[in-house]
């Protein structure tokens, strides 16, 4: 169910998610708009974190079986959201992994439409040389649905967004393999 090496180019590795990273953020999130994504959760599936040998790109999922459909249904409606995005963008710099260097700056979260998603994110961190050789790290959470699954996808990519046709086919891939 969720992303692994099978939905990436070849020659990429898989390390175990470290969730300790997603605690800060998700506590933020939660407290900023009430939304919390484990909330009425049935069984939750956190995939490992999938990147090529440079590690300047990541792929990680996660699927959350909630209780009902319903229960997604209104997930997708405060993901949509404007407090939702406000409070992601606050969220980010609460989870940010790269420090708050004089050069570290956050474009406030964007969303964006792609083919498959029920919603994407997509968050902006600048910082030069605080952020390394690129300078500059797109971080994506879509959300994808299915019944009464929902799959959380990040994509991280430094430099430039990840394309939105490496991001379809790992929706397509990941959607076939939900739980209905």
């Amino acid at each position: 169910m969720v992303a692994g090496l099978d939905d990436v180019p070849s020659g990429w590795v898989s390390t175990p998610h470290d969730a300790s990273t997603d605690d800060a953020g998700n506590r933020s999130l939660a407290a900023c708009v009430g939304f919390d994504i484990y909330a009425h959760h049935i069984a939750d599936y956190p995939g490992p974190d999938v990147h090529p040998a440079d590690n300047t790109r990541t792929v990680q999922s996660e699927v959350i079986i909630k209780d009902s459909f319903d229960t997604v249904t209104a997930d997708v409606t405060e993901a949509k959201s404007t407090a939702f995005t406000d409070c992601l963008t606050s969220a980010a710099q609460a989870s940010n992994d790269v420090g708050t260097g004089p050069q570290v700056t956050f474009d406030p979260v964007t969303t964006y439409t792609l083919d498959g998603a029920a919603v994407a994110f997509r968050s902006h961190l600048r910082g030069g040389a605080d952020i390394g050789p690129q300078g500059s790290r797109y971080s994506d959470t879509i959300l994808i649905t299915k019944g009464t699954a929902e799959e959380w996808l990040n994509t991280i990519h430094d430099g430039t967004p990840d394309t939105p046709a490496f991001q379809t086919e790992l929706i397509n891939r990941l959607n076939a393999r939900l739980p209905s």
